[in-house]
């Protein structure tokens, strides 16, 4: 564990000096932490997960971003009991599922950050990384 945050800090302070990036703590709630050169991100409470059906239900939620929450969480659902796992080197058969606060998987956690805070940015050429998942998950936006 102790290993884990000098790795972390030091990858912040990587991407903070060498590639001018400003490291942007939100407020618990939040829930993500963004990296953004310019400033030009938006603040944006994380809602509370609620059922929804994908049908129109007169919600000022474009159809596209809908049709990527839908996709993506059918995609998820079939996965969910393989995703986030924590191996505790000390007791090798022990696993522990550690679930995103708020987010069902790490796709959605994606597709949430990209929405809510990447998308509406002014940058052209992005590139971002959820480095709590332990694993690899592509999220095509």
């Amino acid at each position: 564990m102790l290993l884990m945050k000098i790795i972390t800090r030091y990858v912040y302070e990587l991407l903070e000096s060498d590639c001018n990036l400003k490291k942007i703590s939100i407020p618990e709630g939040y829930g993500v932490i963004v990296l953004n050169p310019n400033e030009n991100y938006i603040e944006v409470e994380k809602q509370k997960m609620h059922k929804q059906s994908s049908s129109s239900d007169g919600t000022d939620e474009p159809a596209g971003k809908r049709e990527r929450r839908d996709k993506v969480s059918k995609e998820t659902k079939k996965r969910r009991d393989f995703y986030e796992k924590y191996r505790n080197p000390q007791k090798e058969k022990e696993m522990m599922q550690l679930f995103i606060r708020e987010n069902g998987s790490p796709e959605e956690h994606a597709v949430y950050v990209w929405d809510h805070f990447i998308a509406q940015a002014a940058a052209e050429n992005v590139f971002f990384v959820a480095h709590s998942y332990g694993g690899l998950a592509f999220v095509e936006l």
